[in-house]
């Protein structure tokens, strides 16, 4: 009778350890996943929605506040400003559709700032983007 209690332990730490989840500067992420939608910036917003199918319509999730692996967000930024034409170094304006390798925060958080997103993304490696219309 003890070797059942002991085997449903080792399942459930094993389950645990697989869900891969991560605490990075406090904040705490889901597994990793392959996440697509709209990310919006200009110079005091930097935030993204992600998309189900299509990001058309009023059915959109709440935005979420941007934080990337490289710490500035390069791995946007200079594909961004590439694409726009823009040659500055300034946080590039507009809308892209982006695909990247990424987090979802677990837990939703109130408005740090006007513009703040209510979720949290972490952003590993951004596979693609293109501009996109600013959605509405």
């Amino acid at each position: 009778m003890t070797k059942a209690p002991l085997a449903l332990a080792l399942i459930l730490l094993a389950a645990i350890s697989c869900a891969q989840g991560k605490t990075i500067d406090g904040i705490a992420y889901g597994e990793k996943a392959t996440l697509s939608g709209i990310w919006f910036t200009n110079f005091e917003n930097s935030r993204f929605l992600e998309c189900s199918d299509s990001c058309e319509g009023d059915s959109l999730c709440e935005w979420a506040s941007i934080a990337c692996a490289d710490k500035n967000c390069a791995m946007l930024d200079q594909p961004a400003r590439r694409i726009t034409g823009d040659k500055s170094q300034e946080p590039p304006e507009g809308a892209f559709r982006i695909r990247f390798i990424g987090r979802r925060g677990l837990v939703p958080h109130k408005s740090r700032y006007l513009g703040d997103g209510g979720k949290d993304v972490w952003i590993d490696q951004v596979l693609e983007i293109s501009q996109a219309d600013e959605p509405r």
